[in-house]
Formats: C-alpha cells, sequence, structure tokens
C-alpha cells in the first residue's frame, strides 16, 4: 500500500468520524419551548424619557468639529530638530 492510499483512507475514516460526531451531537440537542406566561409579562422599552435626557444634555455643547485647523506657517523655514546630524 503506497503512502497515498493511506491518506485517502484515513482522510474518509476522519470525514465519517466527523459526520457521525456532527449528527450525534445534533441529535442530543433539545427542544425548549417558550412559556406563555414569561412572554405576557415582558414590557416594551420606554425610551422617551432616555431621549429627552440625551437631548437635555446635549443642548448646552458646541460643535468644535467644524472649525478648520490653520497652516503651521510660525514654523516654516525653521530648521528640522529631528533631522540627523552629520
Amino acid at each position: 500500500m503506497n503512502i497515498r492510499a493511506i491518506g485517502v483512507i484515513a482522510s474518509l475514516i476522519f470525514l465519517i468520524g466527523t459526520i457521525g460526531g456532527f449528527y450525534w451531537v445534533w441529535s442530543q440537542t433539545k427542544i425548549f419551548t417558550v412559556d406563555s406566561t414569561v412572554a405576557s409579562n415582558l414590557k416594551p422599552v420606554e425610551i422617551a424619557s432616555t431621549k429627552t435626557e440625551a437631548i437635555n444634555l446635549l443642548s448646552g455643547l458646541q460643535k468644535f468639529s467644524d472649525i478648520p485647523i490653520p497652516v503651521p506657517t510660525e514654523k516654516m523655514g525653521k530648521a528640522n530638530p529631528f533631522e540627523k546630524m552629520q
């Protein structure tokens, strides 16, 4: 028997074992039913108060993201301090 045939046989055994393992795990799972009394006790989330609180917190803030950053002209023409000295 050559090495290629042994590899094919081993891979088929591994494939069959893997499929069998997945089938076994799948068959061991239990199906849970949802209790309707628990579902009826759940209330919808109320977000109106959170929304008004967020609006109140953000109302006094100023938006600084639109302020342009000027070009640093004060350092133009000066020597680079990080340049390697010769």
